[in-house]
Formats: structure tokens, sequence, C-alpha cells
């Protein structure tokens, strides 16, 4: 099947409710969710978002108000989060793996009228509203009837008709998703319901169509989550829901379903191709791999190519919705060290650190414009106009905070976090470019490197390394081996082996924890 982003074209006539009530009139009988054994229709779909949006209009829900979210994978999770969004409130998709106190914090933030949660976390919700000490209590509902739920989501209670989606407004906020924290705490980033139905309608050229199923395994909650099951039910395909991320289990259940499109981040490519019996699944129904979050190295993005059928595509991005490249990998091969170019509607350039838009090969800051940009940072008026850059135009575009570099085709090649770029003597230094090298070392499994605070430099390099299964590496060697291969402006201070790096729950590394962890340099 050939396919073709169209992504950040006109903007769609119709809102996400508005669409999925309309698949629901139409796709009846056909399935449109599972999870392990059980799926339910597009009409069983419908049937729980109605009841869900009842309950909460019931409770005293109204539009623009908004209700947190704090449940794990479930097949009830996307009625849930669609049935919030039916009455024009807004989904707050809160992060199951946080601490109560952070979790407190975030409740502070955005004041739910409502908390939907799960049994099996029940009590993670009742320290964070402990922790929250909010004025005005939640009403809370769990999405299963057990004895201490005092609400069940999704019984219907006796009630006039819910009024149309298509009367919902395209400003009205849609929902509020909290960022990754891999550089400090989550901040809330609310889209409405139009930048999230141009981004669901932008991907419909990627074959979501009834035929689809889509196989999603990254937590719900997240931004890597959210496009994905949001696309899929625009175009009337199926989407499966993983409990958790587990390779083996992974690839048999796509076999088992016949799964046409992926949505993965680079460290679930990695462990799916470490399944010594991963070329006997059968994944011949693949139409795409999806792949973002974090940097894909230019060899799983051939492995994908030639070892996965189905067009790959590598997707360079932020959850505030600005700036986006994608890099159709199978299509460029020669291309496999950028992140491809902007879609079609999209506009992606590199400024320097006084504004100016720079030339192809000018390192610089990357900023971007699309249809789907985000409201704002809740609560964090001052964040949201320092995040913007305005073109000589008008245009207001979002900083990423990334250092990188057009080619003269317009591909984009990412450098470095620019909160990650380290200054050392007065040079800056790319911590990865070092990564890059000391990864070619046949003994290291995985690398991060991170800038430390040096009486005599400033800032120093310093390598943390996950030795490769049965490798004899020892530091002192490691780093002899580095350094020989650095410019002199590069070289490490020191190498660490560690069992693990930290990650976030999309497998980002948490470069702070390492920071925060090593004590200064001489």
């Amino acid at each position: 099947m050939q396919i073709e982003l169209v992504a950040g074209g006109g903007e769609p006539t119709e809102t996400i409710p508005a669409r999925i009530e309309h698949n629901v009139r139409t796709l009846g009988s056909r399935l449109a969710i599972m999870c392990g054994s059980s799926g339910r229709s597009w009409q069983d779909l419908g049937a729980l978002i109605e009841a869900a949006a009842m309950q909460l209009s019931r409770a005293g829900c109204r539009p623009g108000d908004r209700v947190a979210l704090l449940a794990e994978n479930c097949l009830d999770y996307i009625p849930a989060f669609l049935g919030i969004v039916r009455i024009a409130a807004s989904a707050v998709t809160l992060p199951t793996m946080l601490p109560v106190e952070t979790l407190g914090s975030l409740l502070r933030d955005c004041s739910p009228v409502a908390i939907i949660t799960t049994s099996g976390l029940i009590t993670l919700a009742r320290g964070m509203l402990e922790a929250a000490h909010l004025e005005r209590a939640p009403v809370c509902f769990q999405v299963e009837p057990s004895r201490s739920a005092t609400r069940c989501l999704f019984e219907s209670p006796s009630s006039a008709p819910l009024s149309s989606a298509n009367e919902i407004s395209g400003d009205a906020e849609f929902n509020l998703v909290y960022s990754s924290g891999t550089t400090g705490v989550p901040k809330g980033i609310v889209h409405s319901h139009r930048t999230r139905a141009t981004m669901a309608a932008g991907f419909s050229g990627l074959g979501f169509d009834s035929d689809a199923i889509t196989l999603l395994s990254t937590p719900l909650y997240t931004n890597m989550s959210i496009p994905p099951f949001l696309a899929a039910l625009w175009g009337g395909g199926a989407v499966d829901v993983m409990e958790r991320f587990e390779p083996r289990r992974y690839l048999e259940r796509a076999a088992q379903v016949g799964a046409t499109h992926f949505f993965m981040v680079p460290t679930q490519v990695e462990r799916l191709f470490a399944v010594p019996e991963f070329s006997s699944f059968d994944l011949s129904r693949t139409r795409l791999k999806y792949i973002a979050g974090s940097k894909l190295s230019r060899h799983l993005k051939a492995d994908l190519v030639r070892d996965w059928p189905g067009e790959c595509v590598e997707v360079y991005g932020m959850t505030e919705g600005a700036p986006v490249t994608l890099l159709w990998a199978s299509r460029q091969p020669d291309k496999l060290d950028t992140v491809g170019c902007a879609p079609p509607g999209a506009r992606v350039l590199v400024i320097s650190e006084d504004g100016r838009i720079l030339g192809p090969g000018e390192l610089g800051e990357v900023v971007g414009h699309t249809g789907s940009m985000m409201l704002g940072y809740n609560n964090r008026p001052e964040e949201t106009e320092a995040l913007i850059w305005r073109h000589p135009d008008g245009t207001a575009f979002f900083r990423s905070g990334d250092i990188g570099r057009l080619d003269p085709d317009g591909f984009l090649q990412i450098v470095d976090r620019k909160k990650d770029m380290i200054i050392s003597g007065g040079y800056n230094v790319y911590a990865a470019d070092i990564e890059e090298i000391l990864a070619a070392h046949p003994d290291v499994a995985e690398v991060a490197v991170v800038g430390v605070e040096s009486a005599r430099w400033g800032e120093t390099p310093v390598a943390f390394v996950v030795a490769a299964p049965e490798a004899r590496l020892t530091p002192e060697r490691l780093l002899q081996w580095a350094n020989d291969r650095l410019g002199k402006y590069q070289r490490l201070a020191s190498i660490e082996l560690v069992d693990h790096l930290p990650r976030n729950a999309l497998g980002k590394v948490l470069k702070r924890e390492l920071r925060k962890g090593h004590p200064p340099l001489p």
C-alpha cells in the first residue's frame, strides 16, 4: 500500500468527538479497541464513551473543566479519555511512575474537578490527593466496579441524551499532557480540539483506514501514545493496547492480530531486534513503523528497513507540537544521519543566538511551526512566551532547545540538546559527538556523556557506559581508546561503568540524574 503523510495541511472540519460519533454510527460491529483477550466494537466503544460522559456530567463536570486520568494501560483507558473530551472537558493524563509528592504538585497545577483511576492505582490516587492539599476535593471514579469504588465511570445513569459532538468548539481545551520531565519538573502542555484534530487528520495518509490495526505498548498517558491512538481511531481502524512492553510477547501479539502500524521508541526497537527468533515472527502485514521519542541510530534505521517489512518513518518533534520533521528511512537511505525534513504545511529553521535565520550547514537552535502547536504551558505564561521565536513575517515558531543544522536539501541533523552542550575551556563540546565515538566500540552497549563541573575548565565531559554482554572493559583502557579518537577539546575526564542508564517511561536518558550524582572535578 502506498502511503504518504499529509500532516500539517488544511484544518479539519470536525473535532475528534464528532469524528468518533460518525465512526460509531457507520462502523458499528467492527472492532475498535483491544487489550489482551478482550475487545470492544465501535458500537460498544460509543456506548462506553456515552456512559462516561453522562456520569461526568451528572457529577457536575462542565465544558472547560479538567478531569485527571491516573490509570495503567488497559482496555478502559481510551473510552475514559474519550468520555472526558466528549463533554468538552479537558483530559489530564497523569504519569503513573512519578512519586506521590510530584503527582500532588501536578494535581495542584491542573485543578481537576474529577479524577478517574483504576483499582490497581487507588492507593496512589489517594496519596496523590493527600499530597495535593486541594481546596475542593475532586469527584473520584474508577473505570471498573469494585467495593472500594464510590463511583464506577461506565455505569450509565438515566439522563437526557448528550448534545451533538458537532457543537464542540475547535478552540476548546482538549487535553493537558505533562512533559517527560527529563530536564526538571514536568510542565503541563495544553492542546485544543483543533490542534489535536489537525494532528489526527494529518496522519490519515499513513494508511490509517478501517482495516488498520495499531499496536501500542508505550504508556497511554504520554504524548508518544496519544496522537497514534487518536489517528488510528480517526481513520476507523482498531487499536490494540498492551498493558506493558515485553519484547517476545510484543512480537507474538503483532503476529497474532496482524498488526499493520507500530509506534515505538528506539529502546524498544533495540530490544525487539535482540530477540533471537525475531525473523521467525510473521510481520508481513506491516504498513508502517513509526519511531519517535529519542535519537534513533543510523544502524537501527538500516536494520528496520532491511529486516522489517513496510515503511519506516522516524519522527522528530516535541509534545508542544513544533518543530516536526520526518525521515522516510526506506526511501531516503542516503539521509539516515538526519531526522528528515518538515512535512507539508510545516516549517523548520535553524537560528543563531541572536535570532538570525542561518543557512545550510550552520549550527544553531532548531525552531519550527506547524498547524498543531499547543495553546501554551499551563500556569506558565513567561515560559510559554520564552518558547516563541517570531519569524520576520510575524509567524510564531517554537524553540526546540536542540542544536542542529539543515543540509542543502532541507534535511535536519540534530547535534545535541542545547542544555546538554558542554562549554569546556571556552569551547562548545557536543555530548552527541562523543557518544557516537564511544558507541562504535564493540564492547559498549549504551553510553551517555554529560558535562561535570570542573575548577580548571568550567565543565568537562564525563561518560557513563553500559558494557555489552560478556565484554571485558576497563574504564582506563576505554578512556585511552576514546581520547585517541577525540579532538583535544573533546577529551573525556573520566569514564564510569554502570549497570544501566537512568531513563524515563519512554526510554529517554535522564542526564540530570547522572550530573546530580557526580562530584565536581579539579
